[in-house]
């Protein structure tokens, strides 16, 4: 994968990226349609990067690390708002999460975005 090898991890941003295999994966999955076309991408930049072109138009990247801020469809996000931008909210079809800290509280925080993404039916 492209992103692994021309982007660095940040260690003060909890920032690991997932392996090759899972991003391709991912990327499968949401490329295919089979989660629906509209995605949001919480704190996870390798994945939504590694989109094809048209997959990219209907998905948004929520991300603290503004060194994606160049994209249209950049938003910065603090998943300690417990929510997406208000403009969004409720227009997503799935939700691809990366917490970067695996405590309860972050979690929390998380599903409290995650839930405020998503589309009545949305997953």
């Amino acid at each position: 994968m492209e992103f692994v090898s021309s982007t660095n991890e940040d260690a003060s941003l909890n920032q690991y990226w997932y392996s090759p295999a899972t991003i391709g994966a991912l990327v499968d999955e949401v490329a295919s349609n089979r989660c629906g076309a509209r995605v949001a991408f919480l704190s996870t930049p390798s994945v939504y990067c590694s989109l094809p072109a048209d997959a990219r138009n209907t998905c948004y990247l929520f991300e603290l690390d503004e060194q994606w801020a160049s994209d249209p469809n950049f938003r910065r996000f603090d998943f300690r708002d417990r929510r997406v931008d208000e403009d969004l909210a409720g227009t997503f079809d799935a939700v691809v999460a990366d917490p970067p800290f695996i405590t309860a509280d972050v979690w929390a925080d998380y599903a409290a975005c995650v839930r405020s993404a998503l589309r009545d039916g949305g997953r």
